[in-house]
C-alpha cells in the first residue's frame, strides 16, 4: 500500500519532487529477528503489503522522474550518464531493502495484537485485493492518458453522486492523506533543493541560505495541496472502482482502528524517509550534470 502521492516533478528553482545492499538486507533480517515472537508476522506483513512489487513501481516512477528532470534542467544533455545515475538511485532491490528496514523500524514498538490485525486484514481476500488494486492503479497512472481518464471518471462519479465517494472521503479523512501528502511532498522538495545546492547546482544558493530556500518551498504549499487533493481523489476512485461500497467501508473501518492508524503512520514514515533520500540524491546527481554543463 503506497501512501497515495502524486509524483513530485522538480524544476530548476523550486520543485523536486549501495554495494551496501547486502548490508541493508542483513540489518533488516537482524531487526526482524530482534522482535521476539513477531518476526514472522512482520515478514508476513511485508509480503502481504507487496513491498517488493511496490519498489518496482517506485523504481519505474523514478526513471520517469529522471526523464522529466532532464527535460527541465538540461534538455537533451543527460545521455547515458544521467540515465545510469537515475537507474542506480532508483534500483528496485535497493528501494525494497530500504522500505523493509524502515517499516520494520517504524513498527518495532507496535503491540503484537496490532501487528496480527494488520497481517490478518491484508492477508485476507479483501486486503489482498485492495493491495493489488492500489498498486495496479499507481502503475497505470504513470501514463498521462490514464491520468486524464481517471480525472474524467472522478468527475462522472461526482456528477452521479456515486455512493462510494462518501466512503472514499472517510478513507481520506481517517488516514489524513491530504495533509500527510502535502508535508511529505514539501519535505521531498526541500531534500531535492539541498542536494542540488550541496552539489553546487544552484548558483548563489549558499548566499541565499536555508531560510530563503524554505520560504521558496513554503510558497508552494497551497498549490501542492490542490494538486495532492486532486490526485488522491482520482487515484482512489480509480483503484477502488471494482470494489463494492461495503468493501470500501470495510477497508475504512480497518483504517479507523488502532492497528490501521499505526500502520498508516508507519507507512508514511517509511515512504517519506525513502522519498527524502531519493530526492536528495537526485538533486545531487542533477547538480553534477549542471556543473558539467557550466564547464
Amino acid at each position: 500500500m503506497i501512501p497515495a502521492r502524486a509524483r513530485d516533478l522538480p524544476t530548476r528553482r523550486t520543485q523536486p519532487l549501495r554495494g551496501v545492499l547486502l548490508a541493508i538486507l542483513a540489518f533488516a533480517c537482524a531487526l526482524l529477528a530482534a522482535l521476539p515472537g513477531r518476526a514472522g508476522t512482520i515478514a508476513d506483513l511485508d509480503a502481504a503489503l507487496a513491498l517488493g512489487r511496490t519498489a518496482e513501481i517506485l523504481s519505474a516512477e523514478g526513471v520517469g522522474q529522471g526523464e522529466d528532470l532532464e527535460d527541465s534542467l538540461f534538455p537533451g544533455q543527460g545521455g547515458a550518464r544521467w540515465a545510469a545515475m537515475v537507474a542506480e538511485i532508483h534500483d528496485a532491490d535497493r528501494l525494497y531493502a530500504e522500505l523493509s528496514v524502515a517499516l520494520a523500524g517504524a513498527l518495532a514498538d507496535a503491540p503484537q495484537a496490532e501487528i496480527d490485525a494488520m497481517v490478518d486484514f491484508f492477508a485476507s481476500d479483501l486486503g489482498a485485493r485492495v493491495v493489488d488494486l492500489e498498486l495496479s492503479a499507481r502503475a497505470a497512472l504513470a501514463d498521462p492518458a490514464v491520468q486524464d481518464l481517471a480525472d474524467l471518471a472522478l468527475e462522472d462519479a461526482r456528477a452521479a453522486e456515486a455512493p462510494e465517494l462518501a466512503e472514499i472521503a472517510r478513507f481520506i479523512a481517517a488516514n489524513d492523506l491530504i495533509e500527510r501528502n502535502v508535508m511529505g511532498a514539501m519535505n521531498a522538495n526541500v531534500a531535492f533543493m539541498r542536494g542540488l545546492s550541496d552539489g553546487g547546482g544552484v548558483p548563489g544558493a549558499a548566499d541565499e541560505g536555508e531560510a530563503a530556500m524554505l520560504a521558496d518551498i513554503w510558497a508552494q504549499e497551497e498549490a501542492l495541496r490542490a494538486e495532492s487533493e486532486a490526485w488522491v481523489w482520482s487515484f482512489l476512485n480509480l483503484a477502488y472502482d471494482p470494489l463494492g461500497t461495503d468493501e470500501i467501508a470495510a477497508y475504512v473501518a480497518f483504517s479507523e482502528t488502532a492497528a490501521g492508524a499505526r500502520l498508516n503512520a508507519a507507512l508514511f514514515a517509511a515512504f517519506d524517509a525513502l522519498f527524502e533520500m531519493l530526492s536528495y540524491e537526485l538533486g545531487n546527481a542533477a547538480a553534477s550534470m549542471l556543473a558539467g554543463e557550466q564547464l
